[in-house]
């Protein structure tokens, strides 16, 4: 006969000595189940004592960070996840376009690098402002798309990095209304170009009185000015926080996404009538010729942006803002290579043609391969009806858009060229030339003469 007990149990050696047997120690015991780790609740058996029961698993997002718990404690999850069996929670990753990632470091010195091109090309200009080159690209007009671009740039740093709601609406209005000035500007340009030689004459005479730059500038802004108030004031963009399984996406919402949709169609708009407008004056005199890059530059802008629509709509994560940042960088860089680098290399390099007389030569070359070419000046027929006559348009070019001179003369200034044709008498004659309207006194045998200031 043995005595169980523990080795030192004082009643097993007691026992023991009494009956005078050998003690055997041993530990038993005497439980049912087994303790509960963390990471498990019990969970009693159907039909079986209460102290008997089964370690389950806590599931997903839950927790028990003690032995023998009843149940599991609940993850906070919106900032916390666990695993299956977890004794604890563990922090969720907040996640969005920072400064340190290796994709917005590149974009940013993009960015840095735009600024610092827009700020010299503008320095350049302002130096020579009085050259033929710069007020062929459009003078003041040229400092306010630098301007915009400027805008642009530093719009697209606030791309980057933990979005906060002030963020996310200057970000959009910035870039909404820094393009919608650039885009302005290049309208206008566009439309001086159709104005002086593309329209018809009795048209052009209408449109040129209506032809007011920076009016049509201002009431372009204003629109868009107008579009980003109403977004502001209705549905702003703010910051949101999107949850997934083991991370918190901090990104903008961009309130409405209507008023996002119409912001960019407006400026859409803008670029397709610019399009459409540089692209008739695509043949002109190549000195004068900004229409080609006009074309070129606003064909990229709406190729960009046909990409960026589908890609933006069908993209989630942290890199969607670098997909609208992509775009803004595209169009910014298309405006400088094809609206200002052409013209710095000429102001720089080509210093013999940023003259007057190289771009009178210009034009008078234009002017003859175009009379060459369509015989304009050996077929044209002039009209008398009503006392008025009108002569049809002649192959000439000229930078300047509307001229009203004295009654017409026979002698030539300086700079002046004469198209050997007769005019019949007429007591009061509009000659229309492609860009220049000269209304005067005509006496036989006159020619019609046109002239050229910069």
């Amino acid at each position: 006969m043995a005595v169980i007990g523990a080795s030192s149990s004082e009643i097993s050696i007691a026992v023991a000595r009494q009956l005078n047997l050998e003690r055997i120690p041993q530990d038993v015991v005497s439980v049912c189940s087994a303790s509960c780790e963390p990471g498990k609740f019990k969970k009693t058996a159907e039909g079986q004592h209460t102290c008997c029961y089964e370690c389950i698993n806590c599931t997903e997002n839950n927790y028990t960070n003690n032995t023998d718990m009843d149940q599991c404690l609940s993850c906070d999850t919106k900032r916390e996840w666990s695993l299956e069996g977890s004794f604890g929670c563990t922090h969720k990753t907040l996640e969005f376009f920072s400064w340190q990632d290796g994709f917005a470091v590149v974009l940013l010195a993009l960015v840095a690098l735009g600024i610092i091109l827009v700020l010299l090309v503008g320095a350049l200009f302002l130096h020579h402002h009085q050259t033929p080159v710069v007020k062929a690209a459009g003078g003041p007009l040229s400092q306010l798309i630098l301007l915009s671009l400027v805008g642009s740039f530093v719009g697209a740093v606030f791309f980057v990095g933990h979005p906060s709601s002030l963020q996310c609406k200057v970000r959009q209005v910035l870039f909404g209304l820094s393009f919608t000035l650039c885009v302005s500007c290049i309208l206008v340009k566009s439309l001086k170009i159709l104005l002086a030689f593309q329209l018809k004459p009795d048209l052009k005479d209408i449109l040129r009185r209506l032809y007011q730059p920076y009016a049509i500038i201002c009431l372009c802004v204003a629109l868009q000015v107008l579009t980003c108030t109403l977004w502001l004031v209705l549905q702003s963009p703010r910051e949101k926080a999107t949850v997934f399984a083991t991370t918190v996406l901090a990104e903008c919402d961009e309130g409405s996404y209507v008023a996002f949709g119409v912001m960019l169609g407006y400026i859409a708009v803008l670029a397709l009538v610019c399009f459409a407008c540089a692209f008739k004056g695509r043949k002109l005199p190549q000195k004068f010729n900004d229409a080609r890059f006009i074309t070129f530059s606003m064909l990229i802008y709406l190729m960009s942006w046909v990409i960026f629509v589908p890609v933006y709509v069908t993209t989630s994560g942290k890199y969607l803002p670098a997909v609208e940042m992509v775009v803004i960088l595209i169009f910014n860089y298309a405006v400088l290579s094809c609206h200002f680098f052409p013209k710095c290399y000429v102001i720089l390099f080509k210093k013999e043609h940023n003259t007057k007389n190289a771009f009178m030569k210009n034009v008078y070359e234009y002017s003859r391969k175009g009379i060459s070419d369509s015989s304009a000046v050996s077929e044209t027929s002039v009209s008398q009806t009503e006392g008025k006559c009108t002569s049809h348009p002649y192959s000439i070019s000229s930078p300047s858009f509307f001229m009203s001179p004295p009654p017409i003369e026979p002698t030539a200034s300086q700079n002046s060229w004469s198209i050997s044709q007769n005019i019949d008498t007429a007591t009061q004659c509009t000659a229309v030339d492609h860009g220049v309207f000269v209304t005067g006194q005509l006496t036989r045998p006159y020619h019609l003469r046109r002239c050229m200031s910069l």
